[in-house]
This record gives C-alpha cells, structure tokens and sequence, in this order.
C-alpha cells in the first residue's frame, strides 16, 4: 500500500515532535515539516523541511504539492489559518487540527458537575479578538480556527485534548507534582478529593494521530482525554506511588488556600477548584481504536524524561521556597 504524503505544520516544538517522533518508528517516509526552522532545527534530518512562517506568504510554498494529510499542531489565530486552508483546498485530502478542551463555554454548562462532551457550548470570538496575542483568549480564537476548518470544505478530524503532559512539555504543569514528589519530605496539596480533571498523555495522542492519518477523514470533533478523571489528590497520591516515593503530604482546604490567597492552577499546578476538565471520550473510544498507556507507566516515562535532564526546576507554580512558607501559614490557621 503506499504510504501517505504527510505534512506536519509545527513538528519540532511539543505535541508535534513526539507525533514526528513516532511516525518515524512506524516506517512513514514521505513526511515533510513546516515550520520556521527556529526550534530545534536540527531534528528529524531524513524528513524534509519547508521553512515558513505560517503567518506570512511563505505558505505559498505549499500550494503546488498533493498533500494526503495535514496535521496542524500548531495554529492559533484563525485569520492565518483561514489563508492556509484556501491554499489547501485543492491538494489536501483530510486535514487533522489538534484543538484544546479550552473552547468550552463551561460558564453555560447546565450541570457544572457532568462530565464535558463535545456538543456542550462554546465560547465566542469577537473580530478583535481573532488577532489577540494573550492567553487570555487562547479558547476563543480556538473555537475560530475550528470553524475555518469545517467551513474550508476540506476533509477533516479535529482533535480537542484535555491537559497534555509528557516528553518537552513546556509548560511543566504535572512535572510540578513529580518535582515535588521526588525532592520534597512535604508538600502541600489542596484537600480537594471532590472535583476532578482529565489529562492526555502525549505519546497517547500521537499514536491516536497516527490512527487518524491511517484512516479517512471524520468530518467530527473529538475531545481526547487518555485517563479516567481523577481530583488532585489521587494526581499526587497515585504519582508518588509510581514514583515509589512516600512523602508527607499536608492537606489544605480551599477556604484555607484563599485565606493565604493561594491562586488554582497558577500558584497550584493543575488545581482547579472545580470540574471544569472534566472530560468524556466515550465518542472517541466508539470512534478509534485508541488504546491507553496506564497511567502509572505514563508518569515513570514522564519522570525519566526530566530525569535525564538532571531534573531541573518547574517553571510553573510556585517555588519550594514559596512553599515552605506556605506550609508554615497554613498550619497557623488550620
């Protein structure tokens, strides 16, 4: 059978580069990138490279070439994105977006407690805010570029994951936990065993891409979650079991927290207060043949990652510094 003519836009960075990764173990040849050349330049020399920013003529580059399949990792602003896809139109035959759980309206959720599935609302994206360059309304203009998708009249899957964690994670959004896990005697966790979020491993979600490259196009939107829900306290107590380690944890409640003026997910990684993430892939899993890495290997895999790189501190959250202190206050008031 002949192999696919694959173009990755983005490939070098995250989620692109383990999907990049694990085409290349699966025998793909006929891959090609698209991407400035800027990070990690250097990667993947047997695949070919067209160097381009996205956002300017240099996609012109593309037009004169039959693409099998697209995979976009790596667009966030809908206005290029649209200029992208009138190229395509006519020489690619399914184009597959990875979108994010971000787009959901989740203040219009009905029941704030059931689990997110894809027909719930969306936000909305004002013509001023397609071009915004804050995270502030990275959601929104998701939901935008969703829509250029599915109005380009190309065929399509889109992907929308849960919180993705894994190999060149920039974020260090669960490393944060493992840091903790392994350096720390205690550490603080938000005795918050109610509400509960989904996560996406990313060698996960690549192999579900590959899926989808080897199959037709959908035409449907798919949230991807690879784990059942959890709350942030089996997160810690189920990592540190993979990890083998054992240590102290000090629960504080969420009156606590907001007393010592503690913010979820910025000062506590992953800690939302609420079921926001919580996500359903039962269309997904009716959908695909995905099949899930447990998640205790997920996180020793994870770990080794950061292990190799001598385990350097989190960028996200707050320091151990920070949290000492912290530990101190909330004893003081609990």
């Amino acid at each position: 059978m002949k192999q696919p003519n694959i173009l990755i836009m983005g490939g070098t960075y995250f989620v692109g580069r383990v999907l990049v990764e694990q085409l290349q173990k699966a025998g793909f040849k006929s891959v090609t990138l698209f991407n400035r050349g800027k990070t990690n330049p250097d990667l993947f020399p047997n695949y070919s490279l067209i160097k381009g920013d996205r956002r300017t003529d240099d996609i012109q580059q593309l037009k004169d070439t039959h693409w099998d399949v697209v995979v976009d990792c790596s667009s966030y602003y809908p206005d290029p994105l649209q200029s992208l896809l009138s190229i395509l139109k006519k020489n690619c035959g399914h184009y597959i977006y990875v979108s994010t759980i971000s787009v959901y309206d989740n203040s219009k959720k009905k029941d704030p407690l059931a689990y997110v599935v894809e027909s719930d609302p969306l936000l909305c994206c004002t013509l001023e805010e397609r071009e915004d360059k804050t995270m502030a309304t990275y959601g929104k203009k998701k939901v935008a570029c969703e829509a250029e998708v599915i109005e380009s009249g190309i065929p399509y899957t889109i992907f929308r994951p849960s919180v993705i964690y894994g190999s060149y994670d920039p974020f260090d959004r669960h490393y944060y936990w493992l840091y903790r896990i392994q350096q720390s005697k205690e550490i603080l966790v938000p005795n918050d065993n109610f509400f509960k979020s989904s996560f996406t491993y990313v060698k996960d979600f690549a192999e579900l891409m590959i899926e989808a490259i080897k199959s037709p196009p959908k035409n449907d939107i798919y949230n991807v979650t690879t784990h059942e829900p959890m709350s942030i306290v089996d997160l810690v107590k189920r990592s540190a079991e993979a990890l083998d380690k054992n240590p102290k944890l000090l629960f504080v409640d969420q009156l606590s927290l907001q007393k010592l003026e503690v913010r979820p997910w910025a000062d506590i990684s992953l800690w939302t207060g609420s079921d926001v993430c919580k996500i359903s892939n039962d269309k997904l899993q009716k959908d695909f043949k995905a099949s899930f890495t447990p998640f205790a290997d997920s996180i020793r895999a994870s770990f080794g990652f950061y292990e190799e790189k001598d385990l350097p501190r989190p960028t996200y959250g707050i320091s151990l510094v920070q949290e000492v202190e912290l530990i101190k206050k909330a004893l003081e008031i609990m």
